[in-house]
């Protein structure tokens, strides 16, 4: 593709509102910034429609768990790349369910490799490890000017293999809307940059809000949230942790079902009631941090496994399982049988020379990780946290939950391994076995289940 006639795109033409920015008071210079912003924001209101369409489209298809994959090179990629990253920790979906590729690869996300941007073939060859399924998948191709080579490159793959393909660009016409390459084409006409030819402003900001309508709405429509609560949020730090209770009490109210000594009974809350934090903590360790159980258990009255149920009958939608009736909140507290706890859970990890496995298991299940670590002295403790967080299913983590923790490890990495189960989940030490020169505690427990 030659790059003649890109005078003529909008996003390159100079703005007659801006010819003297380099001669104004940084004020008014931020006030000028400021109004261009406000029009771009209308561009972006006119192509709603078009984002319906894909929203409708994606959600039932996430729903069954198909990928969306943005795909950009420079700041498009980046902005595709960091909606991606968003969307498992705000909404527990599955690391890889969005998914962002930039061209060039990781190291463009902070060094700029232009370059990279003009290799239409490079597209397919970061599509083809992705095994994209034409019955579930849809690729995103982000583009300002609407003609880059590598996002042409990638739409042209996904369409050969038979996926939906969405094009997103700043300009009107552009190139990959044409000839096939999008079914759904989504272009808010930003205009004149403040700065000619810098994408990485209007054009970037438009950008970001388009990803943002897309890839949020498709999570409410699958009933990730309950009004606008985020109720499938994955709590991994402080922070989280206490959002966490404030959405649980923004969608009990001040009186709900508590679980206290294996019997559940109401609670009546008082804003200066010390205790509330303890009893929430102790139904959501008790629904294994699953915020949607824990708000079940709390408003119905039900234990885990009824909620489990409801829940499931809802298709995951807590708004829906809530509207359920037949819940224990019909029946006397004082007939209430005592709830039952789900089986604990064993945590075994073994730690080779490059290479961590990690098995959680119970009486009636397990769910292995492997990854392959090229430090094993910086990375560990991340690493197990990354393994340990995937395999409980992105879910609210608590040592409660374990019966046992044993590590088979090479030796000399044994406070390095307690103190990143100490640091990440409150594991005390003396709640895990180190079993040094042995590694292979993973092994045996596959071994076992799967005989």
């Amino acid at each position: 593709m030659t790059i003649s006639g890109l005078e003529n795109l909008a996003t390159e033409m100079q703005n007659p509102h801006t010819n003297d920015i380099d001669q104004i008071t940084t004020d008014k210079l931020l006030q000028l910034m400021n109004r261009e912003d406000h029009r771009m924001l209308e561009s972006v209101r006119n192509v709603i429609p078009v984002i319906t369409q894909v929203v409708e489209h994606l959600a039932p298809l996430v729903k069954r768990g198909g990928r969306l994959i943005y795909l950009g090179a420079g700041t498009s990629g980046r902005l595709g790349v960091l909606d991606a990253s968003e969307i498992p920790p705000t909404f527990s979906a599955p690391e890889n369910q969005f998914v962002g590729l930039i061209a060039g690869g990781d190291t463009a996300l902070r060094k700029a490799l232009e370059s990279s941007e003009d290799n239409e073939m490079a597209a397919a060859k970061d599509l083809q490890p992705l095994n994209l399924n034409p019955e579930l998948d849809t690729v995103l191709g982000i583009a300002s000017s609407g003609r880059t080579p590598y996002v042409i490159g990638a739409l042209r793959y996904a369409k050969s293999l038979g996926c939906v393909t969405v094009g997103l660009s700043c300009v009107h016409d552009p190139e990959i809307g044409k000839h096939g390459l999008s079914d759904f084409l989504i272009s808010p006409v930003t205009g004149p940059e403040v700065v000619t030819g810098s994408t990485r402003l209007k054009a970037g900001t438009a950008t970001k809000l388009v990803l943002n309508m897309i890839s949020t709405a498709t999570m409410i429509k699958i009933g990730k949230t309950y009004g606008n609560l985020m109720v499938d949020l994955r709590p991994t730090n402080i922070k989280l942790r206490e959002r966490t209770r404030n959405i649980f009490k923004q969608a009990c109210g001040g009186e709900y079902y508590i679980v206290k000594e294996g019997i559940i009974s109401k609670f009546a809350a008082s804003p200066t009631d010390l205790e509330e934090n303890k009893f929430i903590d102790h139904i959501l360790d008790y629904s294994q941090g699953n915020l949607k159980l824990a708000i079940l258990v709390a408003k119905r009255g039900v234990d885990i496994y009824e909620a489990d149920k409801m829940l499931a009958k809802a298709d995951g939608n807590l708004r829906e399982a809530l509207q359920q009736s037949g819940t224990r909140e019909q029946l006397p507290i004082s007939k209430m049988p005592p709830t039952k706890q789900f089986d604990k859970y064993n945590l075994c990890i073994d730690i080779l020379t490059n290479e961590i496995q990690v098995v959680l298991f119970n009486k009636r299940t397990y769910i292995h990780k492997q990854v392959m670590i090229e430090n094993l002295g910086s990375d560990l403790s991340e690493t197990i946290d990354k393994c340990i967080e995937e395999i409980s299913c992105n879910q609210h983590f608590s040592s409660n939950m374990l019966e046992s923790i044993k590590v088979g490890t090479v030796s000399g990495l044994e406070n390095t391994i307690l103190n990143a189960l100490f640091l990440n989940y409150g594991i005390d030490s003396s709640r895990v076995a180190i079993l040094s020169g042995q590694s292979d505690l993973c092994g045996l427990v596959l071994t076992l289940f799967n005989r």
